[in-house]
């Protein structure tokens, strides 16, 4: 089963988080269907993330957790892609009643605001694998047990329950797509927390030389950004990932040595330098919430949608090694 993403001309797209590395890649592949965008958001500190569309779309200025800003802001849209929040693991646990607020109180408004004012609006919510938690063997699928080891996995998780609590007993039509790591073209500044590979590939052009934590730790699966974009827009249009979630990933398992070993040929190959590699330990905060290895089975989401990975992992590094080389 192959997918083939359906014309969008004419219909109206809210995108909460726009101006970020997913948010922004959705929001430029719903404009290439033909869809009307707007792009709700808080700080504008990243609207470089989205220079190249900034005419096509309406921006509003506005906080996930104002329920009036939402409520007026949901009318008359077709679909909702819920991307903004508060993203670090890291940071929940140092500050759980904000995390409460940004994740879990901001999904309940946007819930709230479409049960009372547009309940055919599909939502599509963006999840992570954290809500599973440490996982049994190498593989995360739907079937995993649910234990989340930090307050944001927590967090995600709860709000995922809103949605499908909504679809039930409201008919609301809601999705959710747990993420693995997204990386690719299309933010400027850069977080660890928020995208390893982004930040590590910038640093490394910037200074040629990376600290890494002890050996590089487990298996991640790296998604490349228009894989995932192209995901949400899949699970947008199918009538079958109503009231669902899915797990989104690349389904291949790369260590962080893995990473850098292809970033270090990548780089001296094509700009004909080296990096420096230095090992330093494991911060104890980060060692209590880290997961073990992690691959995900995205084969419910390929049975409902047809979806699959377009653009492989050596690809979409030699591309985001592009991008911030000449965006520098």
């Amino acid at each position: 089963m192959t997918y083939n993403l359906k014309s969008m001309k004419g219909e109206k797209v809210l995108i909460t988080g726009g101006i970020g590395l997913v948010g922004s890649n959705v929001a430029r592949k719903c404009l290439e269907l033909g869809a009307e965008v707007t792009i709700f958001n808080k700080n504008f500190d990243k609207i470089k993330n989205i220079e190249d569309i900034k005419s096509r779309v309406k921006i509003i200025r506005g906080d996930i957790m104002d329920y009036e800003k939402i409520e007026e802001s949901i009318f008359g849209m077709d679909y909702i892609f819920l991307f903004a929040g508060q993203v670090s693991h890291l940071k929940s646990m140092k500050n759980p009643f904000l995390d409460l607020n940004a994740n879990c109180k901001a999904t309940l408004n946007v819930l709230e605001s479409c049960r009372k004012h547009n309940p055919d609006a599909k939502i599509i919510f963006s999840g992570t694998v954290r809500e599973a938690g440490v996982i049994s063997g190498k593989y995360v699928d739907e079937t995993q047990r649910e234990e989340p080891t930090s307050i944001y996995g927590l967090h995600k998780l709860t709000s995922e329950k809103y949605l499908q609590i909504y679809n039930k007993v409201y008919g609301l039509k809601t999705t959710t797509l747990r993420l693995t790591n997204v990386f690719g073209i299309g933010t400027y500044n850069t977080n660890a927390e928020r995208s390893v590979i982004n930040h590590f590939i910038k640093r490394a052009l910037k200074e040629k030389k990376l600290d890494v934590y002890g050996d590089g730790g487990p298996l991640r699966d790296y998604n490349y950004v228009e894989n995932v974009a192209e995901a949400f827009v899949c699970a947008a249009q199918s009538e079958k990932t109503n009231g669902e979630f899915y797990i989104l990933g690349s389904g291949q398992g790369k260590t962080f040595i893995d990473f850098l070993d292809k970033l270090k040929n990548e780089i001296k190959n094509t700009l004909g330098f080296e990096i420096e590699i230095n090992k330093i330990p494991v911060p104890e905060a980060v060692e209590k919430t880290v997961q073990g290895d992690v691959i995900a089975d995205y084969s419910k989401l390929k049975d409902a949608t047809g979806w699959q990975p377009k653009i492989s992992f050596e690809e979409g590094i030699r591309k985001t090694i592009e991008f911030y080389y000449k965006n520098e």
